[in-house]
């Protein structure tokens, strides 16, 4: 694991959006 805080948020964050989309479709 590398230690990039930023692109875990990054990704922590598409993913939370990226679940509710997929939930209202």
């Amino acid at each position: 694991m590398r230690n990039v805080p930023v692109g875990a948020g990054y990704v922590a964050a598409k993913t939370k959006a990226l679940v509710p989309l997929i939930i209202i479709m």
